[in-house]
């Protein structure tokens, strides 16, 4: 039988390869591979550090549809690139990239729908942003943008739009020309004001997905977005909560990330919530209020004994919960509404068993027990015939237990893998494959020190280490395992890893594992955290969390907080961290704030403000009687003046003083739907809305409200002996053939008034038009300047950021959702790996065969671990040093320049210096390697 299974897994697998290998045609991975068979090209993945440039013939690829060069050198684009097919363009990452050029080169790409710029250290987005209409997706999240350029307002196909973790201090209010946007996120920028930012969002119908974060209170002009149907509340912890619930009537979805739960959902009670999802919480209660509750997914969360409450919410049918280490499976199937839930997914939580009790669950359809550690399947599974889907991949399972379940279902879909030193129809299991990662000091007697502290819970206390690195602990941060607040003194436990060799000696893992890849963690620091009372293990109270604000030498933006869940043995990813500025890296900030380059430049760092259209408050009074209407509204300035930034309509004051005779069809449909427009027009300029709002936001509301009618223009329509009255609205255009009323039995006369009115108009329009070219040449002139002196600055800062970059420390800032080891990473892989082949001699000339190789990367902050020679790579990118693990409790070192020098010099012996292990401590490590 285990031949059989072993023959059907190749199949499988051979076949998925084919099939993969179908799906891949189109996809090139390399330049000169592309140009071999550039018609057929429609993928290209460039991710080469070397590539440091687009070839003149890149153009040659005219059925690309992706460029993705992230991970390249290609930060400038010279020439002029023309892909009349391209729909995704991805540069994530790249930092120092030319933004502007590139948008200028490719400019003849208007099929762009997809554009990808995080973490590209990015000062402002290019006004060239919108020739680019068709774009459905921008992702400019993780840069240092202040504001988004008016041109926005021409991307009206614009669906999603990441901003996220930027300096925003306004949402330009032209982004409600962006009819189509449904997915927004905003959130971590921490200048912006809710209130304002609301109000705009609130014009915008057709947005359903809002991510917002950072916040410390709930502004309630949130009640305005009663279209969203999806919110993402990301990294907040609202100390402040509105005195009433807030209620959005369309909300069904609500996604808590790496913030204060329980506040939350008691904020939101009262909607009808299908689904939540919460990742890197804490539960206390507050779950069993959302009782509309049909779907709910928690990841890598604490859960409390009030979590098995879930039994009141008689709705709930489908429950998925991944990485929650303290899960009692047992207590949550006991609680379980049994004539309702149908979906279950318990992943990587450490379950151990099935219990027996899962056989009352009779409507379940879909079990998913991935990554814990099952061994055998109870017989009660059998009892549940409605179940479709079993799911029981990364376990511990005999495949007797599978073959049996099958016997007694032949209808119910297994997913599952085995293990070659699995027996089948045996009795017993022989082993194990399942390797599960520990902290373990790969050397005995040396280890990374332990700092202990006695704090008190009663008030807040700052814990000050000599690295710079401080932990921020308000009264009450500590409970007990069943969520009580624990009072008195509670011992801590702390300690810090800031360089590669605190990494190794620790023994602390530097691998992570994804989708069955194995990746290299990159480091910006990691710290260990731990408290007790008595011996006994206390958990972090949700509503008073711990701040770390850890030194690092690494202000990579695009770190990622991991915690190592030792347990099930592997690093789960948390909430990205916050980068603050202690007082020694001021003069690094200083250099990369645009703000103080007025200090080091003698020119204005001030981006020009946009030209805007000036608000116009129509309204139309309609006689249908004698088929006529007037427009009325507040006087416009008829000057230019150059230091204000607005266009005016001034050419319309000679429109308002007359009365207008339509003179079309006696049934026509565009005349009557004058109605309408005339009483939403009332509706949106109403006095009761404006006069409602402070003085302040009066103001705000005069100059960013969006003008429903956008012009109104008068051309002469000689067919008809009349005029054409257009009038252009943000989805309509209403086209009136009109006369001006004059009154007057002659008609010499009214032919000559007639004409004098359009004469008035048309010498208003043709000042106007004028007015408004010298605006746009000024504002394209001042545009032209800033750009200039901020490639000049950038160019400075980057010089002068190489040469502080390496002595200037900075704070990483992060809470902590649980206590344990948490690691700041960037996971990675080798950009050019090499097998380690050289011959490795001690002193002696005697051979060595290591039990472990450590290579320690320096360039990157990291150390990757290898079983034996046979099986260690270095990456010959960058400056490596390393580490051996030898037998009689020795350890054999070569220094990074030794190794550097042996490899570029092609010898296949390199010398090992030896030491015993009680003869080496950390500062000797540190100092040779």
């Amino acid at each position: 039988m285990k031949k059989l299974i072993n023959y059907l897994a190749f199949i499988f697998i051979l076949s998925s390869q084919m099939l993969q290998a179908q799906n891949n045609k189109g996809n090139f991975y390399s330049l000169e591979k592309a140009f071999e068979s550039p018609e057929e090209v429609k993928i290209l993945k460039l991710n080469n550090p070397a590539i440091k440039e687009l070839p003149m013939n890149i153009s040659s690829l005219v059925n690309l549809e992706e460029l993705d060069l992230t991970k390249s050198g290609v930060v400038e684009f010279k020439s002029v690139i023309k892909l009349p097919n391209l729909k995704v363009l991805k540069l994530d990452g790249q930092k120092g990239l030319k933004l502007q050029e590139l948008l200028i080169a490719i400019n003849s790409s208007k099929s762009l729908e997809e554009l990808h710029v995080s973490n590209c250290m990015l000062n402002y987005l290019p006004h060239e942003i919108g020739n680019f209409v068709n774009l459905k997706n921008i992702d400019i999240s993780n840069n240092k943008l202040r504001n988004l350029p008016y041109e926005i307002e021409f991307l009206s196909q614009l669906k999603r739009l990441d901003v996220s973790n930027n300096n925003l201090v306004e949402i330009n209010n032209k982004i409600i020309n962006c009819s189509h946007l449904s997915d927004f996120n905003i959130a971590n920028n921490d200048s912006l004001k809710q209130k304002d930012v609301f109000i705009t969002l609130s014009y915008l119908n057709n947005l359903q997905t809002l991510t917002i974060g950072g916040l410390k209170f709930l502004d309630l002009e949130v009640l305005n977005l009663q279209n969203i149907q999806h919110l993402k509340i990301v990294s907040s912890n609202l100390t402040s909560l509105p005195q009433e619930s807030i209620k959005l009537n369309q909300l069904q979805r609500l996604s808590i990330v790496n913030s204060n739960v329980y506040n939350l959902l008691s904020l939101f009670a009262e909607n009808n919530i299908q689904v939540l999802e919460i990742e890197n919480g804490i539960f206390s209660n507050g779950l069993e209020q959302i009782t509309s509750l049909r779907e709910i997914m928690i990841d890598n969360c604490r859960i409390s004994p009030s979590f098995y409450e879930i039994a009141q919410l008689e709705k709930l049918s489908t429950i998925n919960i991944k990485n929650c280490s303290n899960l009692n499976v047992d207590e949550l199937f006991a609680q379980l509404n049994k004539n309702i839930i149908n979906d279950i997914s318990i992943i990587a939580c450490g379950m151990e068993n099935i219990p027996s009790s899962i056989s009352s669950l009779k409507e379940l359809k879909r079990l998913n027990f991935t990554r814990n550690s099952i061994q055998k399947i109870p017989e009660e599974l059998a009892s549940l015939k409605k179940l479709q889907s079993f799911i029981i991949k990364n376990n511990i399972i005999n495949p007797q237990e599978i073959a049996n379940l099958q016997k007694s279902n032949d209808q119910l879909a297994i997913y599952w893998d085995f293990y070659d030193d699995f027996i089948v129809d045996n009795k017993e299991v022989t082993e194990s494959t399942k390797t599960i990662k520990t902290i373990t000091p790969p050397i005995s007697g040396i280890d990374v020190p332990k700092k202990d502290f006695i704090v008190s819970t009663k008030e807040k206390t700052l814990l000050q280490m000599e690295s710079g690195t401080t932990l921020d602990i308000p009264a009450n941060a500590f409970v007990d395992e069943d969520g009580n607040v624990i009072e008195g003194e509670v011992d801590v436990v702390f300690r810090e890893f800031i360089d590669p060799i605190d990494f190794l000696v620790s023994g602390i893992p530097m691998s992570y594992d994804s989708a069955g890849v194995s990746y290299t963690f990159s480091s910006a620091g990691q710290i260990e955290f731990r408290a007790s009372v008595n011996g006994k293990e206390v958990y972090p109270n949700p509503d008073n969390l711990i701040q770390v604000n850890m030194r690092s030498y690494n202000n990579d933006p695009a770190m990622n907080m991991y915690a190592f869940n030792e347990k099930l043995g592997n690093w789960e990813i948390k909430d990205a961290d916050t980068i603050n500025d202690p007082n020694d890296s001021k003069r690094l900030s200083q250099l990369m704030d645009s703000t103080a380059m007025n200090s080091y430049f003698p020119f204005s760092m001030s981006q020009p403000p946009p030209i805007y259209y000036d608000l116009v408050n129509y309204k139309i009074k309609k006689d249908n009687k004698l088929k006529s209407f007037q427009l009325t509204f507040d006087k416009l300035p008829v000057s230019y003046d150059s230091k204000d930034a607005r266009k005016n309509f001034a050419q319309l004051n000679t429109l308002r003083q007359y009365t207008w005779i339509y003179d079309g069809d006696e049934v026509n449909q565009t005349f009557h739907e004058m109605d309408s427009l005339a009483d939403f027009l009332k509706n949106a300029y109403n006095r009761y809305k404006v006069k409602r709002l402070l003085s302040s936001d009066a103001k705000y509301y005069e100059k960013n409200c969006p003008t429903f009618i956008r012009n109104i223009a008068l051309e002469p329509n000689a067919d008809d002996d009349n005029y054409l009255l257009t009038m252009v609205m943000f989805d309509d255009t209403i086209i009136l053939p009109v006369y001006p009323h004059v009154n007057s039995t002659y008609p010499e006369t009214e032919q000559r008034r007639n004409k004098q009115v359009y004469k008035g108009y048309n010498n208003a329009l043709k000042r106007n038009t004028k007015n408004w070219a010298r605006a746009d040449k000024k504002y394209t002139k001042l545009l032209a300047e800033y750009e200039a002196n901020l490639r000049t600055t950038n160019r400075y800062t980057e010089e002068n950021r190489r040469s502080l970059e390496s002595e200037i420390l900075v704070s990483r800032s992060f809470a902590l959702m649980s206590f344990g080891v948490y690691n700041c990473d960037q996971i990675r892989q080798m950009e050019q790996p090499v097998r380690l082949l050289a011959k490795l001699i001690d002193e002696e000339d005697n051979t060595i065969d290591p039990f472990t190789v450590y290579v320690i990367d320096k360039s990157n902050t990291s150390v990757m671990q290898f079983q034996g020679q046979n099986k260690a790579y270095y990456d010959a990118s960058a400056n490596n040093a390393i580490m051996l693990v030898l037998k009689d409790d020795k350890v054999g070192l070569i220094d990074a320049k030794s190794f550097s020098t042996a490899m570029k010099n092609g010898e296949k012996e390199i010398k090992i210096k030896t030491f015993s292990n009680k003869d080496v401590t950390i500062g000797q490590l540190k100092s040779f390697l």
